[in-house]
């Protein structure tokens, strides 16, 4: 078969268009944004949202939640799980990805209806949720098993439920008194996790730094990278449990950066010379400051960010050293937390002074925060020595 010139010029300019017309639908549907500095594209093409006015109270809810087509947002809801997975978020974060999402796919919705359909959404992704309303305004909980502070929180049918809303605002005035949606989608949906025993998988961003300290006579420097990304993420993080703290691993950066020279200078001394230096490293290398003196608020720590801040306590320490010691030479550790103080013991095959026993082994403190200046470990500081104390949780 041949063709004219006439008619290959009409066929390409046919195919021009059919090209130009799916492009503009495609970029029509799709909304492309930044989430922690990763960019994001969902398509909501047959994602309709058609909504009137929602009436806030117990009947104008449950006929809003059962007029939406589920459907219709399992393509959303698809999307949503795809980042989840490569981005390896946990619940509080695929929450704030799913918002996002909704919030800038909808622009005409006004916040009431992204409100209940984000509430809508994590019912569809398998939470168990609640919903309070007062006066005009919503609040959407979820059952979660984790103890969280400085966020309110309700019971119900032996559950306790985390307010997202007002964790997601920052808000720290709670209403005491509102009214829970008495209908409940997903009554045997799963908890909601905001522990962050693996780290999001975000795009590195490198910052250099440097700790130098002194170990007896021994200068010591460290130079190496950490990962910007991940002081970013805890600057509005919600307020998790003391000793979750402590378990957020370094990032990659730093434990490809740090820990091998770490290894190194650790590698041809004692067990106890070896904790000796660890305990070096977080007294001797930072300058210590009160939450409230340095921040104006509390602002718990994971490790990563002991390097990033100019001031640190003693919480912040000893997530510092529960990674370097875990990183490093992997011993069995308590957290230990005191009146007003938290602090480490490890486990340790050398006779290191008056031991705590705890589950068939001996455990002796390395405190990382004190004596300051000092490389002794074995006890604690003389203001606690007296003191009681809490094994808060034991890592091996």
């Amino acid at each position: 078969m041949t063709f004219s010139k006439s008619s290959f010029l009409h066929i390409t300019f046919f195919l021009i268009l059919l090209g130009l017309t799916f492009a503009s639908k495609a970029s029509s549907s799709i909304r492309t944004f930044d989430f922690y500095d990763q960019s994001i594209q969902i398509d909501f093409e047959n994602c309709g949202f058609e909504c009137g006015r929602v009436d806030i109270s117990e009947d104008g809810i449950i006929r809003f939640y059962n007029s939406i087509d589920a459907q219709a947002f399992n393509p959303i809801l698809s999307q949503l799980a795809h980042y989840q997975s490569v981005l390896n978020l946990n619940d509080w974060l695929y929450y704030e990805l799913l918002f996002k999402s909704i919030s800038i796919g909808y622009p005409d919705k006004d916040s009431k209806q992204i409100e209940l359909l984000s509430w809508f959404l994590l019912n569809q992704s398998g939470y168990d949720t609640r919903l309070s309303y007062l006066n005009g305004n919503l609040w959407i909980y979820a059952y979660s098993n984790e103890e969280m502070f400085e966020v309110s929180m309700i019971q119900d049918l032996n559950r306790t439920f985390v307010n997202l809303t007002d964790t997601r605002l920052r808000q720290n005035e709670y209403q005491s008194q509102v009214y829970l949606l008495d209908f409940r989608p997903s009554k045997n949906g799963k908890s909601f996790q905001f522990s962050l025993s693996k780290l999001p998988s975000f795009s590195p961003k490198k910052k250099n730094i440097q700790v130098d300290f002194k170990y007896k006579e021994e200068q010591i420097l460290f130079d190496f990278e950490i990962d910007l990304s991940l002081i970013e993420l805890m600057n509005n993080y919600p307020f998790i449990q003391e000793q979750d703290y402590l378990k957020v691993p370094f990032s990659d950066l730093t434990k490809k950066t740090l820990i091998p020279q770490l290894k190194e200078e650790l590698k041809n001394r004692s067990e106890k010379e070896q904790l000796e230096f660890l305990v070096s490293f977080t007294r001797k290398g930072f300058t210590y400051k009160e939450d409230h003196a340095s921040f104006g608020k509390s602002k718990p720590m994971i490790a990563e960010e002991v390097f990033f801040h100019r001031f640190s306590d003693c919480e912040d320490r000893c997530a510092l050293f529960y990674n370097l010691c875990r990183e490093s030479i992997d011993l069995p550790m308590l957290i230990v937390a005191l009146p007003d103080h938290l602090t480490i013991a490890v486990a340790s095959s050398t006779n290191l002074g008056s031991p705590l026993s705890y589950d068939g082994r001996k455990y002796y403190f390395c405190d990382p925060t004190g004596p300051f200046n000092s490389s002794s470990v074995g006890s604690l500081p003389k203001e606690y020595q007296n003191s009681s104390y809490q094994v808060l949780d034991a890592y091996k």
